[in-house]
């Protein structure tokens, strides 16, 4: 592969890298040959001069969790669609994560692996 990265493909590889494909499915959208997508050196070189300007782009634009959480904090209070302010507090919920089931495992066995009387009766049949 040549030094120079061709713009256009960058942009691709970038833009796919954003949209959570995997970077060999990204090279490929660049219009990349597989055997490119194979070698290592080749497509991490595209992959991270595209990561690179990925976070360069976000510091550029002060994105961070305390700016997105003051975003859905704002929209949660001050919608005026319904939907929209549920859909805001759904979003701070998930990220305090207070949906998430939770749920107590015990063991039946003991380090021997025998099953007491026990703890077998603490089982539930279904």
């Amino acid at each position: 592969m040549c030094k120079r990265i061709n713009p256009v493909r960058k942009n691709i590889v970038k833009q796919s890298i954003l949209e959570g494909k995997t970077f060999k499915q990204a090279i490929l959208d660049a219009g990349y040959s597989p055997n490119t997508a194979k070698q290592v050196s080749s497509a991490m070189t595209i992959v991270k001069y595209s990561l690179n300007e990925i976070a360069k782009e976000f510091d550029k634009a002060k994105i961070t969790p305390e700016y997105v959480l003051a975003g859905l904090n704002k929209e949660a209070s001050e919608a005026k669609n319904s939907a929209d302010r549920i859909r805001a507090y759904e979003l701070l919920g998930k990220y305090l994560a207070m949906f998430t089931d939770k749920q107590e495992v015990s063991t039946t066995e003991k380090p021997d692996n025998q099953f007491s009387i026990e703890r077998l009766s603490k089982l539930k049949l279904t």
